[in-house]
């Protein structure tokens, strides 16, 4: 579900690989004020993912309230490809060998795939591996298709704004960590031009929709 702060009248909806692991925890200080991070049970660190889920908007939005003041972060969909096959396949080895699914290697699809083959066979991975979906749906899967939703739109490059804007509205002093940042960095200059359009076809409504913002 998306992060709902009832007595602030905020709403915060996460789009996995736009920094949704630190604003959940960010929106978890709001509500709590208390740091995640220092939360262990069973001797392990509270898992924020398991307290905050990215859900489909169709899922979150009758939780939401009209006098909420509703937030989100967007990007731009070629970067954000690039960063989940970096978090998710090269650094978390999602697509690893010893974690590949034999229907997936039945049709055709490689483990541990180069950036090359993940884009060129991403409808494949993403039709086998649900935590590939997960990353890589559009954002109007998380975040609808009226941006007129939202009270403000940030840009990925505009964290600092956001981060003022929620101190504004809360009154508390926040930080907005880097969480899941592991793997290599790629750009794209690491794609080929059919390489690009083919991504830029495949999320086409999120820069109908969302392209102003990034």
């Amino acid at each position: 579900m998306s992060v709902f702060v009832y007595d602030r009248k905020l709403s915060y909806y996460p789009v996995p690989k736009i920094a949704c692991t630190s604003l959940k925890k960010v929106f978890f200080y709001i509500q709590n004020d208390v740091n995640p991070n220092d939360l262990i049970t069973n001797g392990k660190k509270l898992n924020i993912h398991r307290v905050y889920t990215s859900v489909a908007f169709a899922q979150s939005a009758p939780q939401d309230r009209e006098d909420h003041f509703r937030v989100t972060v967007v990007r731009d969909p070629v970067a954000r490809l690039l960063s989940c096959y970096s978090n998710r396949v090269v650094h978390h080895q999602e697509l690893s060998a010893p974690r590949f699914k034999k229907a997936a290697l039945n049709e055709g699809l490689r483990p541990d795939p180069t950036l090359s083959e993940f884009v060129d066979n991403l409808e494949g991975y993403r039709k086998h591996f649900g935590t590939i979906t997960h990353h890589s749906d559009p954002m109007t899967a998380y975040l609808g298709e009226d941006p007129a939703w939202f009270s403000r739109i940030f840009g990925l490059h505009q964290m600092e704004d956001l981060r003022q804007t929620l101190e504004e509205r809360t009154g508390k002093s926040l930080v907005i960590g880097r969480d899941q940042t592991g793997g290599p960095k790629f750009s794209r200059d690491d794609l080929t031009p059919r390489q690009i359009a083919r991504i830029e076809e495949f999320y086409a409504r999120d820069y109908e929709l969302f392209g102003r913002y990034l």
